[in-house]
């Protein structure tokens, strides 16, 4: 039995965050306390090269082909939220501009940032955090694919 196979048997979500066990300990140190859907599709990954029973995938063609598609998907929502957000967003670059004015040229404050953006229009904090929300998303599928491929990803060639 190879290293790896014994690292394919995939713990809870409730033992990844709150286990005090050596494993649990140490697999928050690599993929960090919020890491467990990384550490997941890591294990999956590992089994579907292993060749071992994997839930998501039965192939890793199947299981990388599955990815590329979550990746593409996440692109297109981010595309979405991107066109919503630059209705927005001319307002807020122009009312933090303002507020820097008003600051002396000086950092504006959180607060300050926060109320140049609420003053931007209805739905300019919701189309600002689902933007941030897509960006968030296409990294976390993009390190999911490349996972899955070990290769990174280079859809030139």
């Amino acid at each position: 039995m190879g290293i790896s196979a014994l690292k394919t048997k995939i713990i809870s979500e409730y033992e990844f965050k709150y286990g005090s066990s050596d494993n649990a300990v140490n697999l928050r140190k690599i993929y960090g306390n919020d890491g467990y859907k990384k550490y997941v599709a890591k294990q999956n990954s590992i089994m579907v090269k292993e060749g071992l029973t994997n839930s998501i995938a039965q192939t890793k063609e199947a299981y990388t082909a599955a990815k590329k598609s979550d990746y593409y998907t996440a692109l297109a929502q981010l595309k979405k939220t991107s066109n919503i957000w630059n209705d927005y967003k001319s307002t807020y670059h122009t009312n933090l501009n303002s507020l820097r004015e008003q600051n002396g040229g000086l950092s504006l404050s959180g607060t300050q940032k926060q109320s140049a953006l609420t003053s931007s229009g209805d739905g300019a904090v919701v189309a600002y955090n689902n933007f941030n929300k897509a960006q968030s998303e296409v990294d976390y599928r993009l390190s999911l694919y490349n996972d899955a491929t070990h290769s990174g990803m280079n859809f030139l060639s």
